[in-house]
């Protein structure tokens, strides 16, 4: 079983100030369709997940300022 967050996997992510999950499938750029849950690998939040491990916590840099996120889960496709 993988440990990392591949290209194809959905993370669920939990917001370290507020405590709220989201969960994202990290695609390829041609596939992206953000109101589906669908982020692509090179987004912001995309560049960081990729390699992480469930419990790892990552601070991502994105246009609307900076944000802390909690891996909670990985589902392989």
């Amino acid at each position: 079983m993988l440990a990392e967050v591949p290209v194809g996997a959905t993370v669920t992510l939990e917001n370290e100030d507020d405590g709220v999950r989201t969960t994202y499938q990290i695609v390829g750029p041609d596939e992206t369709d953000t109101k589906g849950g669908k982020i692509s690998v090179e987004s912001p939040i995309g560049r960081a997940l990729v390699g992480r491990r469930k419990g790892e916590s990552v601070c991502v840099k994105r246009p609307k300022g900076e944000v802390d996120l909690t891996v909670v889960a990985i589902k392989y496709v």
